[in-house]
């Protein structure tokens, strides 16, 4: 009886992390979904505009990628190694825009303007998405694989260039006209700002991998699973609050 209690209990929390994972890829999806209307619509709204068709292939394929993720989620058909690829392949797609897609049509605007303009912050939606899963691994690799495609993608950028400033070119008493020399300057690459940018992803991988970890660790260690029908009810009222939180669809 113990034995089939146990494996009832392990059952719902697969299947809280299954729905929690259902929840983060929808949310991907419609993002990526969003991103392509936006884009076709641009194309409508302002004429100026002139839509990259392998951009719009490129959205199209993430979007049909996530919903036949989505689709196979608890099936015979899902493997538990497809979300590590579906989250890497969402963060080196993101990255290699910024290293590879122009910041602007003229020539002369070197691509690191793109770090500058934009920044990191558009990776800590994957991030978040990656708690859902209830996966403290998925949260490890996603944050882990941020940081690394992130400087790949930085210094890819940065070897392109034939020279560039950064922290390191500020003098110790930096007037206004420095500050306007070094740091506004289009040649700018700020590495200081890419080692606080990593700092900051990986405390807050950091954190939110303790804490995905630790929510079913607390039913599996703290509720007591026993033959005792007290404590068996104690245990099957926490999981059904566990399912309300993360509903099966």
């Amino acid at each position: 009886m113990d034995d089939t209690f146990e494996r009832e209990s392990a059952a719902r929390l697969i299947r809280a992390e299954q729905t929690g994972l259902r929840i983060a890829l929808a949310c991907r999806s419609a993002a990526t979904g969003a991103a392509f209307i936006w884009y076709v619509l641009a194309a409508v709204l302002f004429p100026e505009v002139t839509p990259r068709l392998a951009t719009i292939g490129v959205l199209l394929a993430f979007t049909a990628v996530g919903v036949a993720h989505v689709a196979i989620i608890g099936t015979t058909y899902d493997r538990p190694w497809i979300k590590f690829v579906i989250y890497g392949l969402d963060v080196c797609a993101i990255c290699a825009v910024f290293a590879l897609v122009p910041i602007s049509r003229a020539d002369d605007v070197p691509q690191i303007i793109a770090f500058r303009a934009y920044g990191i912050y558009f990776l800590f939606p994957l991030l978040a998405m990656a708690c859902l899963s209830l996966s403290w691994r998925l949260v490890l690799w996603t944050g882990g694989t941020i940081i690394t495609a992130w400087w790949a993608a930085f210094i890819w950028v940065q070897t392109q260039m034939e020279s560039y400033l950064s922290w390191g070119d500020m003098p110790t008493d930096a007037t206004q006209a420095d500050y306007e020399n070094v740091f506004l300057s289009i040649d700018f690459i700020g590495r200081g700002n890419r080692i606080e940018e990593t700092g900051m992803v990986f405390f807050a991988t950091l954190a939110l991998a303790a804490a995905v970890y630790r929510a079913p660790c607390f039913l599996r260690r703290w509720l007591p699973i026993s033959t005792d029908r007290k404590n068996r009810l104690c245990v099957n009222v926490s999981l059904t609050c566990w399912e309300d939180m993360y509903p099966k669809r």
